[in-house]
């Protein structure tokens, strides 16, 4: 089951991305600028649930 925490017709925020995915704000944020990878090692795991 996907939880939902943005209104209907809103896009998502980061910080609800965060709180879905169960993460830092900054992780999303590294995750979505393609830079999880790069200096800041984030696991494929974690990656995977930001960018679904």
């Amino acid at each position: 089951m996907i939880r939902t925490v943005t209104a209907p017709g809103r896009r998502p925020t980061r910080q609800d991305i965060a709180r879905m995915a169960g993460v830092s704000r900054t992780t999303v944020s590294l995750v979505l600028n393609g830079r999880a990878e790069g200096e800041v090692r984030i696991s494929p795991e974690t990656a995977s649930g930001c960018s679904r």
